[in-house]
């Protein structure tokens, strides 16, 4: 079953050249069709894994002309890679430029990305709806729970 993607903004394809001369680099064809249909779109609850043990979900994909600004949010992370995606928990989806590659970038581990995905549809196909009902938590599994409230100032 995929993930119903909704809300985009519209973009033209003079908009998205005008983002890669700034970037000084070619957008993958396969992200170019994709923000064409869901620029700024939000998936519904959904789920992808990262790791073995590890996966996350995706809030919205950032409009072409928003990724500028969230560059800035970044680190550790080769100019061929911009966010296309914020993630739960404060995270990022980037594209590679060069190959077209998804990868995941958290936060808490800025030096490490990890690969998702060969290209933008291979991801959207990997997203499953997110089913809150699969979960279950053992008692005494969650002793505390903490938000840095410097973070929630900046959502």
């Amino acid at each position: 079953m995929s993930v119903k993607i909704s809300g985009a903004s519209p973009v033209s394809e003079i908009d998205i050249d005008r983002f890669a001369n700034e970037l000084g680099h070619k957008l993958p064809d396969t992200y170019i069709e994709f923000v064409l249909l869901h620029n700024g779109a939000k998936p519904e609850t959904n789920v992808f894994k990262i790791s073995e043990d590890n996966d996350c979900g995706v809030d919205r994909f950032i409009p072409v002309l928003k990724i500028r600004d969230e560059i800035k949010n970044i680190d550790h992370v080769s100019s061929t890679k911009i966010p296309i995606a914020w993630a739960e928990g404060g995270n990022y989806l980037l594209l590679d430029l060069d190959s077209g590659k998804i990868s995941f970038w958290d936060h808490e581990i800025p030096e490490e990305q990890y690969y998702i995905a060969p290209d933008i549809n291979v991801f959207i196909e990997q997203l499953k709806p997110f089913d809150p009902s699969t979960i279950e938590l053992k008692e005494g599994q969650v002793k505390s729970a903490w938000i840095d409230p410097d973070f929630l100032k900046n959502l």
